[in-house]
């Protein structure tokens, strides 16, 4: 299944956050494996972790200004959002 994947703020300086769009609001994911790749596809940041994809903050200081795509697994919902980093 293939959700969104809001991210904030957007366009962004130093940290983004990962919310799952989900249609059920009942629904709770816990396992989530999270990618960010550059404009070029190549894959720039990766994390698992086990807990809430709500308000999940990310460092993105180090990143060069530019346009960014996050994937996100969760269980089985992926999610896919895209932001810049200024």
């Amino acid at each position: 299944m293939l959700e969104g994947l809001n991210i904030k703020p957007n366009p962004a300086i130093n940290t983004i956050q990962l919310d799952l769009v989900h249609p059920d609001p009942n629904y709770h994911s816990y396992n989530h494996d999270i990618r960010i790749y550059n404009s070029e596809g190549t894959q720039i940041y990766k994390m698992y972790f086990m807990g809430e994809l709500n308000n999940f903050i990310i460092d993105i200081d180090k990143l060069k200004p530019g346009y960014y795509m996050v994937n996100s697994k969760s269980d089985q919902v992926r999610g896919i959002g895209k932001f810049i980093k200024k």
